[in-house]
């Protein structure tokens, strides 16, 4: 098992691109895969809806207002900009060689996605592009309080009569419809899962005529 990671990463490393910038893009093989993905980053599925059910609407002393929960999330997600977000977060999956693309949980996204050699590169990355005007470290810090990630992945109730986190609920809104494109992208496709009737190590061999 460990030869056969070694061996995945040493592929990676192989195919790894790095633009005239010196930044490396370990998922990617050209310029042109890396102008694809923040074109895919830069379009945000419509969630109006969703997003007052997740941050608010916000209230101020005591009265609801009219920001709709932008308040709310600049302080849970580090920006009130769903397009922003996306910006940073795919980024960040694209310059971290062994993350995962859509973690289950907020605690997830912080440990497996946002991690400090991540955001440095993307702070990079950022500082000779700047499609965005939300900083990365911004959201790193919001999205890595305790407090936040506790919140992001409690659950609520949508729709009616059902149960989900605040992180899935909005995973599945604004991040899940880009995921195939972004895969798409990559140089070496994940793995996929073994079948239900299929335990990992007995699996035969096609036999070749």
């Amino acid at each position: 098992m460990i030869k056969l990671k070694s061996l995945l990463s040493e592929n990676i490393l192989t195919e790894a691109f790095t633009d005239k910038d010196g930044i490396v893009w370990p998922h990617f093989k050209d310029q042109k895969s890396v102008t694809a993905l923040n074109n895919i980053s830069l379009i945000v599925p419509d969630g109006r809806g969703i997003f007052v059910t997740i941050f608010g609407p916000d209230e101020i002393n005591g009265k609801e207002s009219s920001s709709h929960g932008h308040r709310l999330a600049k302080k849970r997600l580090g920006t009130d900009s769903i397009l922003q977000f996306s910006w940073i977060y795919w980024n960040c999956v694209a310059l971290n060689p062994n993350g995962v693309m859509l973690p289950s949980s907020m605690s997830a996204v912080v440990n497996n996605i946002f991690n400090a050699n991540t955001i440095l590169n993307l702070i990079k990355y950022y500082e000779v592009s700047r499609p965005i005007q939300t900083f990365p470290a911004d959201v790193r810090t919001a999205i890595s309080d305790p407090k936040n990630i506790e919140w992001w992945d409690t659950h609520i109730e949508y729709p009616k009569g059902t149960r989900i986190t605040r992180w899935g609920l909005f995973s599945n809104t604004y991040l899940k419809p880009n995921y195939d494109k972004v895969k798409s992208l990559y140089v070496t496709a994940a793995p996929k899962p073994a079948t239900p009737a299929t335990k990992p190590g007995t699996a035969k061999a096609p036999v070749k005529p």
